[in-house]
C-alpha cells in the first residue's frame, strides 16, 4: 500500500465483494440496495485508519513530573503550622469556626514546638 493518506479503490481488499454481490435472479431494486451496501463498505475502508499503537501512561510518573505536584517531607508540627489563610476561612464549609480555634490551635502548636526543640 502507498504511503500518505490518500488511496485509490484499487489499493483495498475486495474480499467483501462476494458477501454484498447478489444473486442475479434477485430483482433489481434488490440488487440496487446489494451495490449501495458495497459502495458504503468500499468507502467506509477507504476512509478508515488503522489505530496507532498507544504506549502505556504511567500515571505516577506524570503527576510526579507534573509543576505544582512534588513529593516533600514534613514532621507533623509544621502541617500543624499551615493553617488556612482568612479567605479560605470564609469559604471553607466550617465557617466562622476557624476564627474562633485558629490563635487557640497555632498557640498550643507553638508551643509544642518550642517544647520538642528545647
Amino acid at each position: 500500500m502507498r504511503s500518505g493518506r490518500m488511496r485509490r479503490a484499487e489499493e483495498k481488499p475486495f474480499f467483501f465483494l462476494v458477501v454484498f454481490s447478489s444473486p442475479p435472479s434477485y430483482d433489481v431494486k434488490v440488487r440496487v440496495s446489494y451495490q449501495k451496501l458495497l459502495k458504503c463498505f468500499v468507502m467506509n475502508e477507504l476512509h478508515h485508519r488503522t489505530p496507532k499503537a498507544q504506549k502505556k501512561k504511567h500515571l505516577f510518573r506524570s503527576l510526579a513530573v507534573a509543576k505544582f505536584l512534588h513529593t516533600t517531607e514534613l514532621d507533623w508540627a509544621e502541617a500543624g503550622l499551615q493553617t488556612l489563610t482568612t479567605n479560605e476561612r470564609k469559604k471553607s464549609r466550617f465557617g466562622n469556626g476557624f476564627l474562633v480555634f485558629d490563635p487557640a490551635i497555632t498557640v498550643e502548636l507553638n508551643f509544642l514546638v518550642l517544647l520538642f526543640q528545647g
